[in-house]
């Protein structure tokens, strides 16, 4: 551990650390909190909440497993379960499968993130390094756009980041920290695979990196390792036999290995010609959405070679460069590759940059410390405003003709003798307008072939539908879609 900071004079502004030290938590905890549980599902979010509400409410389609994500009672492997699970159990204990509860994952994995950089870079640096992870870790573009969602992606980065602290534990030489650094690896490894099947497509190369880097093949023979390794594998397995047993192993290996693994991963399978032009312009996307900790990493041009030196020689600044080079060169190889499947590389980029900035602002006393500090504050502000704006956009298409919950609420206002009866659909998909519609006590049931079921008197459905069958449908009400598309909701003449 680094005792640099009670050695120099701080370049901070005066006044009580304690002040400072609330400020920093208070913005790290509205960063990643600020517009939790406001606004609408729009898009997958919607797809997400779905998929989790069903299980929470045990799959009234007829399947009553918890093991396997269904939507409107078909299996769903596209991803793992975990992320249903969690929104799941806390809707159970709410009552229901909202925006909060469909969002408390990224938010808490948000809080897991920024803990884990500023408790590292305490560690490491002293309470400097602690304010400016706090300060630069929740202020990415990733952050800005993930936390608080209902995707998958910031709960698998938590998982990343939370891996890479126990490889720090294993490879830092601290007595009585390898074992818990390989207990922590293992768990998150398991956590990352059931979050997004690509966990540990972030965490083992970085694991084959550090080993060669420090040669450390001889910690392999700590039975510890293959213990944790083990229990990881049969957790992991186990629940890939129970899921493939359940939808099928032939439906199990189209969904999860052909479509979602080789798909994105073999230019053999791949749909489109390689990218050989993205080898440049994918990882420059991929670092933008590390702004503004991307810009700070740039701080490292001011350092002093003794500043330089103390970084390079850090075991956990070692592996975050590797968090970093590894997966965002597999990612950029791979030819399904879209920014967002990098995100896992965003938390180390911004814990990195904190360490770079925190050594700097020790190294450099007086004007150009205070400078740099000024500019980190105002950065910040001025980022929670940006986080503000978002929010209040996000407001303003709740108050819009396409929101789910008002063209839910309309539906509802025309079919209020028939509440509680099943709504008809067919082609349209509207995942967060289903869901509101669920909320209101309606059962949709998805049919292909409109009309045919005689025990469904309204439906939803498209422009084409309603050509197609348009002289046996009377229009009770004329809306939107997500989308803006006109979707009309229609009593089926001859039903009852």
């Amino acid at each position: 551990m680094q005792q640099a900071c009670s050695e120099l004079e701080s370049p901070l502004p005066s006044g009580p650390n304690g002040w400072i030290w609330v400020l920093c938590v208070v913005f790290c905890l509205l960063s990643m909190t600020l517009g939790w549980g406001l606004g609408e599902l729009w898009g997958n979010e919607g797809l997400r909440a779905r998929v989790a509400a069903e299980m929470a409410a045990h799959n009234p389609a007829g399947n009553k497993s918890w093991w396997v994500p269904r939507l409107e009672g078909e299996p769903l492997l596209t991803k793992p379960p975990l992320q249903y699970w969690m929104v799941a159990g806390l809707g159970r204990l709410t009552g229901r499968v909202g925006v909060f509860e469909s969002r408390f994952p990224s938010v808490l994995a948000g809080l897991v993130i920024a803990g884990l950089a500023a408790w590292q870079a305490w560690r490491k640096i002293g309470p400097v390094g602690a304010w400016c992870a706090l300060l630069v870790v929740p202020a990415s573009l990733a952050m800005l756009t993930q936390a608080p969602s209902a995707e998958l992606d910031l709960p698998l980065c938590a998982w990343v980041f939370g891996g890479l602290v126990g490889l720090d534990l294993v490879f830092g030489g601290e007595k009585g920290w390898e074992n818990l650094g390989w207990c922590v690896l293992g768990v998150c490894l398991l956590g990352g695979f059931l979050q997004k099947w690509t966990g540990p497509a972030y965490l083992l190369p970085v694991l084959a990196g550090l080993l060669v880097w420090f040669k450390r093949w001889k910690t392999l023979l700590n039975p510890v390792v293959w213990c944790v390794a083990g229990l990881a594998v049969i957790l992991a397995g186990g629940w890939v036999c129970v899921a493939a047993r359940e939808v099928g192993f032939e439906t199990f290996w189209q969904t999860v290995v052909r479509r979602e693994g080789l798909e994105h991963l073999s230019p053999a399978h791949h749909g489109r010609a390689y990218p050989f032009h993205e080898w440049l312009t994918y990882p420059l996307q991929v670092l933008a959405m590390g702004l503004p900790g991307a810009f700070w990493l740039g701080t490292w041009w001011l350092l002093t070679p003794r500043g330089k030196k103390q970084l390079l020689h850090d075991n956990w600044v070692i592996v975050l460069g590797f968090a970093v080079v590894i997966p965002l060169v597999f990612w950029t190889l791979v030819p399904g590759h879209k920014p967002r499947h990098a995100l896992g590389v965003i938390a180390p980029i911004s814990a990195l940059a904190g360490l770079v900035l925190a050594r700097c602002l020790l190294d450099r006393q007086g004007a150009v410390g205070k400078v740099l500090w000024r500019v980190l504050t105002v950065g910040a502000l001025l980022w929670l405003g940006m986080k503000g704006g978002q929010m209040a956009m996000k407001g303003h298409e709740a108050d819009s003709a396409m929101a789910p919950t008002r063209v839910a609420n309309q539906i509802s206002g025309a079919l209020e003798s028939s509440y509680g009866r099943p709504l008809g659909i067919g082609l349209l998909r509207d995942d967060g307008l289903f869901l509101a519609l669920a909320h209101r006590g309606f059962s949709v049931v998805r049919n292909r072939d409109v009309g045919e079921s005689g025990e469904i008197e309204f439906w939803l459905i498209t422009r084409q539908e309603k050509e197609l069958f348009g002289s046996n449908a009377d229009v009770v009400l004329e809306t939107v879609d997500q989308q803006g598309k006109p979707v009309w909701l229609v009593r089926m003449v001859g039903t009852r």
